[in-house]
């Protein structure tokens, strides 16, 4: 197997079979002290100014693997069987990552780059350094990334990465905050594990906007705008997108909660995106949603 040399903190740990006992290829920093142990044998050597020691005739089962400099240890098992490679490094930290399954998944610096070793959609990176680490998910043409700042050794973090650009769902930021909204006087919104928008008109019969963010979403990119969502009271309930306070384009929202889309496939540029209804007066409109997107 093919070592590969990384950055100063990593070791790349290659195990290839053949002959008598594995052979260990350790790619270590340079000039630091390499140690293999397994059942009370030891084998120790320097890494030298390459940064590369080799370990022959090594007996199946887990080897233990130790690096040490300047009072700084790392350390990390190694079952020599077949061909296998690993990463142990003096810094270590870890970005959690989701991403749409299916998808290949990286994480760099701009130096290292390291890949998600399936396509699963979640991965706890370890990373050997802090800094700047984008981590990307691709798709065929579609893409995602988000930067993550590491600074500790031993840090912990959550990115979430998605196709989808998210207006509201349960629990969790939205790209849009979902208290960011304009609505009428007397008009309410909630926003925990369901967005609740509650809608007062004192006129019977008027069509109003009964909320809509107040960001500009520019959707250029996307192609659907859907939401999970339903409507009690008033008639004609709509998920609705505006420019600037005409509707250009929405879908009917019923009393059950349902998966509903609107086609924004011809719009680009800057919109707003709401709920919209006719009032009877004095009752209310509340508008329930459980999430809130737009897809490319």
């Amino acid at each position: 197997m093919i070592g590969r040399v990384n950055t100063d903190g990593e070791v790349d740990i290659f195990v290839a079979g053949g002959g008598t006992g594995g052979t260990l290829t350790v790619t270590a920093p340079a000039n630091v002290t390499v140690t293999v142990s397994k059942d009370g044998k030891t084998k120790t050597k320097n890494s030298g100014t390459s940064g590369v020691v080799v370990f022959k005739g090594l007996a199946t089962g887990t080897w233990t693997v130790t690096i040490t400099s300047d009072g700084k240890t790392a350390q990390k098992n190694v079952v020599v069987t077949t061909d296998y490679s690993t990463v142990i490094a003096f810094f270590a930290a870890t970005i959690n990552i989701t991403y749409p399954a299916g998808s290949t998944c990286t994480c760099s610096d701009g130096t290292t780059t390291l890949s998600a070793p399936d396509t699963s959609g979640t991965w706890a990176c370890i990373v050997p350094n802090a800094g700047t680490w984008t981590v990307t998910s691709t798709s065929g043409t579609e893409t995602d990334s988000k930067a993550v700042t590491i600074t500790t050794d031993g840090q912990s973090t959550s990115v979430e990465l998605s196709y989808a650009l998210f207006l509201f769902k349960p629990n969790a930021p939205s790209d849009i905050i979902a208290g960011e909204w304009e609505m009428p006087v007397n008009s309410t919104v909630t926003a925990k594990a369901e967005l609740k928008v509650k809608s007062v008109n004192n006129f019977n019969g008027n069509r109003i906007i009964s909320a809509r963010t107040k960001g500009q979403i520019d959707l250029t990119e996307y192609s659907t705008l859907q939401a999970t969502c339903k409507a009690s009271g008033g008639s004609d309930t709509k998920l609705e997108v505006y420019s600037g306070s005409s509707v250009v384009a929405s879908t009917a929202i019923g009393t059950d909660l349902t998966t509903v889309t609107v086609d924004i496939s011809a719009l680009s540029g800057l919109h707003s995106i709401g709920f919209g209804g006719n009032h009877t007066a004095y009752l209310a409109i509340t508008y329930t949603a459980t999430e809130i997107k737009l897809l490319k």
